[in-house]
């Protein structure tokens, strides 16, 4: 693998990451990496709004941008981003990194006017896309057998110019200004966190990583029967329906919080969960960001290159069938056979054996 070198000292670093809320999960192991072998920099992230607000709290972040979402061709968007961009071109950058490969990252990474921006080589992009950079560099190989799968996908691009961590565990940092708010909404919905409870998000982004929704009712009523705890199920505005139709058939050991939550709040509301379950979306990362035990159903996508599976980190996968075949459902059709088949009984032999590992509820099965 061939070796890049980095300028001795950095003043001012700029990451640029507007993946989606995942990947800046995922980004976290980068930022120590840089401000462990750099710590005289002053390092800041540009992520897509509102993602920033999981990462106020980081303790390695000096500086968040958040670049907002607006209609049009890629020039009108930059144009009413002007005030950004004005913000990164006066905060002197000496040195960007664009972690993926998309062309508005690259054009925010040649308008900061940062002597020196880096980005990844890609084939696929236009030529103007490596003119953006000073410095392109190849597609790395993956990383140490130890190293995170999900963080490895930033670290890689890092470790040719000699920057590493040794634990690149992703990690998150609750808020403690949202922990009264989440704490108070909870006991007024009738759940006392100190008690205990398991969150469980049924959605995702992409229909096909979903399992049918009426299948987490037999799962809601397990943990109740045999742990005596509630379940908070969590997502966006968007799936408040799916979240409160599973609620409202599980009586009154299930609520939903879909749509109540920024994301500070929902950072803290799964640092307080006992367990989280959910289909492959960002809140399974997050929770084992936190710490959290927590259980994952995957279907069509690679669950290998993302998350890892140990004594607190669980994966489902369907035991039939082509997975993973890493299409958007059968046949790109956004449906997947798969999960549609995957029973509630399959589910929870994989949850009852996982808990058998976790003292907490070791010790508190009725």
């Amino acid at each position: 693998m061939k070796s890049y070198t980095l300028p001795p000292i950095l003043n001012r670093v700029l990451l640029i990451q507007l993946g989606d809320l995942g990947d800046v999960v995922l980004t976290t192991p980068t930022l120590r990496a840089i401000k462990s072998a750099h710590p005289e920099c002053a390092l800041s992230i540009l992520v897509r709004k509102p993602f920033g607000d999981l990462l106020r709290p980081d303790p390695y972040l000096d500086n968040i941008f958040q670049v907002e979402k607006f209609r049009g061709t890629l020039f009108q968007r930059l144009g009413k981003q002007y005030e950004l961009i004005r913000e990164i071109r006066e905060a002197c950058f000496s040195l960007t990194i664009d972690l993926r490969t998309g062309d508005r990252g690259a054009l925010l990474s040649y308008l900061s006017n940062a002597p020196l921006r880096i980005g990844r080589a890609s084939s696929e992009r236009k030529f103007w896309h490596r003119g953006a950079f000073n410095l392109t560099v190849p597609e790395p190989p993956a990383g140490p057998k130890h190293t995170h799968p999900g963080a490895d996908q930033s670290l890689r691009l890092l470790r040719v110019f000699g920057i590493d961590v040794e634990n690149s565990t992703p990690k998150l940092h609750p808020d403690p200004a949202s922990h009264h708010f989440v704490s108070q909404t909870l006991q007024r919905m009738g759940i006392n966190p100190v008690d205990g409870f398991i969150s469980i998000n049924p959605c995702s982004r992409w229909k096909y990583k979903e399992w049918n929704p009426s299948r987490w009712k037999p799962i809601i009523e397990w943990i109740w029967q045999h742990y005596n705890l509630p379940t908070v199920l969590v997502g966006t505005v968007d799936e408040q329906a799916i979240c409160t139709s599973i609620s409202e058939a599980s009586a009154t050991h299930c609520i939903s919080m879909a749509g109540m939550t920024s994301l500070s709040d929902l950072v803290t509301l799964l640092s307080l969960s006992r367990l989280h379950l959910g289909v492959d979306s960002a809140a399974p990362h997050m929770a084992a960001a936190l710490g959290t035990p927590s259980i994952t159903i995957h279907g069509p996508t690679n669950w290998h290159l993302w998350r890892i599976e140990n004594e607190t980190q669980g994966i489902i996968t369907p035991g039939k069938f082509c997975v993973p075949c890493n299409n958007m459902g059968c046949g790109d059709s956004g449906f997947s056979q798969c999960l549609d088949e995957l029973t509630a009984e399959e589910v929870l032999i994989r949850i009852d054996r996982f808990l058998e590992k976790i003292s907490f509820f070791h010790a508190r099965q009725l």
